[in-house]
């Protein structure tokens, strides 16, 4: 067919266009995409990575991927899940043979792990064998022109490759960009049984409610009904200003609470998402002409009504149905971002809603990549917002049925969770959030008086409003063992929210320390917080706290106030005045430094001044390495792991040597008064993990944490477990029972908490504990977490810097040599050493490492039961033999019975 396609050919091509997003602008690209291949005749569908199975990529003639980077290289939350079904062990490299594919990345080239994610995603695409039919590009948000300044040009190459490798068919072209495309989901009108809106009070209602001068920074009293995604229900406690008033800048400290426990970490964020005021709301009505339908109930729909719930498109926005009483003034208020600075696609999809030929003429050249710096010098430099645009090109009139395909939706905006300790609940058992958060408002190019959405709803907020909120983990992944050890903590402005968070956990490391063991100095070592503002009396934040904590956990603040003084100091100035201090605490204790905030190229001059640091040793006047030494050490502390940080679950069982007996109700075996000791299978794992430690091997041992989970007597348990060489424990209390304790599926799913939350990235567990012999928790662990697994090991080798592990097992007929790449799970054989015995001076010391009580609740997991024992008995005794004279009477004593 000399490389044409036939009509029915060309009917059947597909483009399944994914995307992974934290804050829209993915999503943003991989619609512009997906516009793109409709135009040319693909049947297209864009959606979240986590919404679709890898192995139906391959029903699509082409998969293109948008990924942005977050966290320390991570993929977003919405492309986790995704990610892990392609780390699966099991798959072959095989798995997805018949895969076109090509990506797009979005990062930020200040940061180290610079478009990370897409990076890793690619990599392991190849590896399942999916061709990448086109080059990838990356967007740079550090770019002069911002993503477009990269993504406009490798869109328009990818068009054209596009129609080289897929030509349409003769008679058919490319659908013109001023003809429109159709909305995949359209607005209609609802019946309106009880009609009069203003009968009923709605979520919009209360955003007119205003209160007398008690709160002058904080006038409206809101109540939230939105039905968000995965959201808690917030109600506001405090929204006080921090900054002088006369400071240029407002620093707002909200507190938060929900009335449901929830567990989170340092750096873990707060998504918050905003409203607009009705004053906008109203104005974008009138514009549009939209006043008799404003307030007429809506519900929204898929324009093509005829197709199955499974060839649905993805909606715009997720749980609308549930939203009471939808109006669109209520959509308006509530979920359409008629503020945002819109993308060059906005401006295509309204050139379509005007007459006007002038208009539309100046419309679509900003959708000219030829017109890119005048689209820029419009939109982004004076920050200019849609209801702007709306107000400037007024012959614009947008059917109020699209009015959810032509407008952005509302994304949440994440804010740095800066509570943690003592600080995460309430009086009454709930869970308490603190944030740190910078109201956003300045004046353009253009002289004119911006502000952020977000911060503006959220700076106008009165106590005791409601707010849908949603927990997200965040990026800083910090352990226990990491809190406990020198730490470096650099922060400026509003940076140090998450900062402060750990240091209130680290006080409730040492409190609850120093409860357990009263008069024992707890083994906490220093830290150091780096503050960075422009005037100490103007936005010094929490001044007073780092006082406080600095009794409790060896906290010494250095700061560096830009304008206190005529020369300008920052945060880079103050770690090269105290390098020697730095390289002490990093280099020489082994100490992790954590930076938040990014201020400009902030990231990039503390790196520099790091690097400066290592390079002089500790002594300011002389070089001890070269640049490049210094620079592989800084890399090396940014590598996932840097070190392993070794997870050993232990159990306390019946001592070997000891015979179980049957309790009387036959439900287990009788536990009062007997021996118990630590499992041995248990009892290599630790041993394993000190041996790895002194092994001084390519990765440094960080940290080992033993776990228990059981009644009191657990506690001596992890004491001969840190008397072997484990750092620390958790022990959690669960009572003692006689059918074994928690099932292997529960202990699995506690594990997987504990690893998420720990930044854990070796399991080093028994294979089996000899009171139950199920032998499941390390598969089933491994599993939930998609990791690499070995079993039954009885040699285990780490090979390099990269985290390579080599484990070996018996076989039948020999051994057999499995290798892996941390994180992973072992489960260890007996063959694989000879645990030591504790020496009395390690008892004594282990009687000082820190031994935390926990509960399940704490890692989210219940004791639920799905086996039942119906009945425990002993096995039947053995009967004495015979002896037989010759083979004849053989024979004749296995007729007698029965077995021949």
């Amino acid at each position: 067919m000399n490389g044409v396609q036939t009509t029915e050919e060309s009917q059947k091509r597909s483009a399944l266009v994914l995307y992974g997003s934290e804050t829209g602008n993915a999503q943003d690209v991989a619609e512009e995409i997906g516009a793109l291949a409709e135009r040319l005749h693909f049947a297209t569908q864009v959606s979240e990575l986590n919404h679709v199975k890898a192995e139906s990529l391959k029903l699509h003639t082409i998969v293109i991927f948008a990924v942005s980077t977050t966290g320390q290289g991570d993929l977003p939350a919405n492309a986790r899940t995704f990610w892990r079904s392609l780390l699966l062990k099991k798959l072959p490299p095989t798995f997805l043979n018949g895969v076109s594919f090509t990506w797009f990345g979005l990062g930020d080239s200040s940061y180290p792990k610079f478009n990370w994610a897409a990076r890793k995603l690619y990599k392991r695409l190849l590896q399942l064998g999916a061709d990448e039919i086109y080059p990838g590009g990356e967007a740079d948000h550090q770019h002069s022109e911002g993503l477009e300044g990269t993504f406009i040009p490798w869109l328009t190459d990818f068009r054209k490759h596009l129609l080289d490798k897929y030509p349409l068919p003769l008679g058919q072209d490319p659908i013109p960009d001023d003809v429109q495309l159709p909305p995949k989901w359209v607005l209609e009108r609802r019946d309106q049984n009880a009609t009069l809106l203003q009968e009923t009070v709605t979520p919009g209602s209360s955003e007119n409610v205003t209160t007398s001068g008690d709160f002058p920074d904080s006038y409206r009293l809101d109540n939230d009904q939105r039905p968000l995604h995965d959201s808690l229900t917030a109600t506001l406690v405090q929204n006080k200003r921090v900054t002088s008033q006369t400071h240029w800048q407002d620093v707002r400290h909200l507190v938060l609470t929900v009335s449901e426990p929830a567990s989170y970490a340092p750096g873990d964020v707060i998504a918050i998402t905003p409203k607009n005021t009705a004053e906008d709301a109203q104005s974008m009505i009138e514009m549009m002409g939209w006043e008799d339908q404003a307030d007429q109930l809506v519900s929204l729909v898929p324009r093509d009504s005829t197709r199955s719930v499974d060839e649905l498109p993805t909606p715009p926005i997720h749980n609308l149905e549930s939203h009471p009483r939808l109006t669109l003034r209520e959509l308006l208020i509530n979920y359409l971002d008629i503020r945002a600075i819109p993308r060059r696609s906005f401006f295509s999809a309204i050139a379509h809603y005007t007459s006007y030929e002038m208009h539309k003429e100046r419309l679509l050249e900003f959708t000219n990549p030829e017109y890119l710096d005048e689209f820029w010098d419009y939109t982004t430099r004076p920050r200019r917002s849609i209801l702007e645009i709306l107000h400037e090109f007024d012959t614009v009139k947008i059917p109020w049925q699209h009015a959810t395909s032509a407008f952005p939706i509302f994304r949440g905006r994440q804010f740095s969770i800066a509570s943690g300790g003592e600080l995460k609940r309430t009086a009454e058992g709930g869970t308490r959030f603190e944030l740190l958060i910078a109201i956003v408002k300045y004046r353009t190019v253009i002289k004119k008086i911006r502000e952020g959405v977000c911060t503006k709803y959220i700076g106008n907020l009165r106590p005791e409003s409601t707010l849908k909120v949603q927990l997200q983990r965040g990026g800083l992944n910090s352990s226990v063992g990491q809190l406990v050890g020198p730490t470096m903590l650099i922060g400026p402005g509003t940076g140090v929210a998450p900062l402060r968070s750990m240091l209130w956990e680290k006080a409730a490391i040492v409190k609850s320390y120093q409860e357990e063991n009263p008069g024992v100095d707890p083994p906490i070592e220093p830290t150091i917080l780096v503050y960075g503002g422009r005037n100490r009396t103007a936005d010094f934040f929490f001044e007073d706290e780092w006082q406080q904590l600095s009794g409790l956990v060896k906290l010494q603040v250095l700061t560096a106030f830009s304008r206190d003084q005529k020369q300008k100091i920052y945060v880079q100035d103050v770690i090269r005045e105290h390098s020697s201090l730095v390289f002490k605490l990093l280099h020489d204790t082994g100490g992790t430094v954590f930076v938040c905030g990014s201020s400009g190229r902030m990231p990039q001059a503390v790196r520099e001044a790091l690097t400066e640091a290592f390079q002089c040793g500790g002594d300011p006047e002389t070089q001890q390495i070269s640049r490049r030494e210094a620079e592989e050490y800084l890399v090396g502390m940014e590598k996932t792991g840097r070190g392993l940080r070794i997870l050993v679950p232990i159990k306390r069982v019946i001592d070997y040597a000891i015979k179980p007996r049957i309790n009387k109700a036959q439900t287990g075996v009788e536990i009062a008064g007997v021996k118990h000791s630590l499992n041995p299978f248990d009892e290599l794992s630790v041993e394993e993990a000190v041996r790895l430690r002194e092994r001084k091997g390519p990765l440094k041992v960080d940290n080992i944490l033993a776990l228990s989970a059981g009644g009191p007597k657990c506690a001596d348990t992890l004491r001969t477990a840190m008397a072997m060489g484990a750092d620390r424990a958790f022990h959690i209390d669960v009572p003692d029972s006689n059918d074994g304790g928690l099932e292997p599926l529960t202990v699995a799913k506690m594990l997987r908490a504990v690893v998420e939350k720990e930044n854990i990235n070796l399991v080093l567990l028994g294979k089996q504990a000899i009171d139950g012999d199920q032998g499941q928790t390390g598969q089933m662990l491994a599993g939930l977490l998609g990791w690499p697994q070995a079993t039954q090991a009885s040699k285990v080798d780490v090979k390099d810097e990269q985290g390579t592990v080599e484990v070996t097992h018996e076989v039948d007929g020999g051994v057999e040599t499995l290798k892996a790449k941390l994180p992973m799970i072992i489960t260890t054989d007996l063959r694989l050493n000879e645990p030591r015995y504790a020496s009395l001076p390690n008892i004594m010391k282990a009687k000082k490492k820190p031994l935390e009580k926990k509960t399940l609740a704490d890692f989210g997991v219940d004791d639920k039961k799905r086996l039942k024992t119906l009945k425990v008995t002993e096995p039947p005794a053995r009967q004495g033999g015979g002896k037989v004279e010759d083979v004849d009477g053989l024979i004749a004593k296995l007729k007698e019975l029965g077995a021949l």
